[in-house]
This record gives structure tokens, C-alpha cells and sequence, in this order.
């Protein structure tokens, strides 16, 4: 009798034992890695990695879904410089100073080493706009227009021109021609002989003018 107790005893004890062993079997089994080839494994990215931040990363078996490696370190990349070459500021175009910005985050500094970051716009040189000064003057006559040439000092290649009226014709002295370009003026009020050559005179001596202002244009040329 006292051995069927005590046989239903120890039956009692391990039925209240046998759960308990089976949970830390089941513990056990799960901080484990599982036994499926590495090829099964994949890496995912919690936090992707910047110039300046480290990133982090898991790793989960894709049969049973179980992970590992949790809280796995991506190092941070550093900054990719390229150098921005300095531009001189012009009449029509903007500039800017010499400096480096990065390829990946867009961050810019103003050494190559990038140790100094600097702000961009800083870099920034606005265009100077034209300075225009006259640099050559062509007088005008009785019946040539005149023209003033303008020329920008920041950069002789952008020039404009300005057109000054010509002169009329005036002939304050009376004899008959022009006091500024020698062409003969009508002579009208002259009658007889004395009109007729005074006509005739007229007419070479604005053949005469003529010529002679022809001439005076080849040797300005």
C-alpha cells in the first residue's frame, strides 16, 4: 500500500515538473540560431548610414523567420567632395568663390577638407552689370551724321553707339558758301550775267567739295 502512495507520488511531482521542462526547451531552442545554411540569411537596414551617422541592422532567416545580430553597426560613409571651381563675376554672368560640396548629402564647406562648412549662398558673387564710358567720338558736318562709341570698362567687348544730327547748312557771311563745310549755298538772288557766273561758280566749287570731301573719307579710312 505504501508503495502504490509512493509511486503516485513521484507521478504527481513529475507531472508538475514536465511543463516546466518543456518551456526551457522551448527557451532554449529559441535564443539558438537556427541550423538552415547562411545563404538563407538576410541582412536588414533599421537605420540607413549618413556622411556624419552610423546606420544599424538585423539579420532574419527567411525559411523560419528567425533573426540575429540585432542592433549590427553600419558605419558612417564620410563626406565625397567635389570641388566647385571659382568663377570671376562678370556684366551679364553671377559668380562665386572657390568651395566643396558633397556628392551624397549636399553639405558644402570651404577646404577640402571639409572641416569648415559654409553656407552656400555665401559663395554666391552677383554680376558687376555694365560701366559704360565714351571712347571714341566722330564729329559730325553739314551733311555727315556724327557717331559717339561706348564702351563698358569691365569688358571692352560690349560697346554701343549714339548718332549726332548733322549740322544745316548756314552762311552767315553772306558770300555765298557755307561757314562750316565751304559748300556752295543758292545764289539765286544774283540776276544776268552776273547770276549766270555766279551759278557756274557755284557748281565747281561744289565739284570741288565734293571730291575733296570724298578724298578726306578715304584717308580717315
Amino acid at each position: 500500500m505504501r508503495s502504490l502512495k509512493t509511486i503516485t507520488a513521484l507521478l504527481l511531482c513529475l507531472l508538475l515538473v514536465m511543463p516546466m521542462l518543456v518551456l526551457a526547451a522551448d527557451d532554449t531552442q529559441t535564443t539558438q540560431l537556427c541550423e538552415h545554411p547562411e545563404e538563407n540569411w538576410l541582412w536588414i537596414i533599421d537605420k540607413n548610414a549618413t556622411c556624419t551617422e552610423d546606420g544599424v541592422m538585423h539579420r532574419i532567416c527567411k525559411i523560419c523567420s528567425k533573426t540575429d545580430s540585432e542592433g549590427t553597426v553600419i558605419k558612417k560613409t564620410g563626406h565625397e567632395l567635389a570641388a566647385i571651381e571659382a568663377v570671376t563675376p562678370t556684366c551679364e554672368k553671377n559668380g562665386n568663390e572657390a568651395y566643396w560640396r558633397c556628392k551624397n548629402c549636399g553639405m558644402c564647406f570651404s577646404d577640402a577638407a571639409g572641416t569648415t562648412e559654409a553656407d552656400e549662398n555665401t559663395m554666391f558673387r552677383p554680376m558687376t552689370g555694365h560701366d559704360f564710358k565714351e571712347t571714341r567720338r566722330t564729329e559730325t558736318s553739314c551733311t555727315t551724321a556724327g557717331v559717339i562709341t561706348y564702351t563698358c570698362t569691365h569688358d571692352n567687348s560690349h560697346t554701343y553707339t549714339e548718332s549726332i544730327p548733322t549740322i544745316a547748312h548756314a552762311d552767315n557771311d553772306g558770300d555765298g558758301n557755307c561757314d562750316k563745310c565751304g559748300m556752295g549755298m543758292n545764289r539765286d538772288s544774283k540776276t544776268g550775267i552776273a547770276g549766270f557766273f555766279a551759278k557756274i561758280g557755284m557748281f565747281f566749287r561744289n565739284v570741288f567739295w565734293f571730291f575733296n570731301e570724298v578724298l578726306r573719307g578715304w584717308v580717315k579710312t
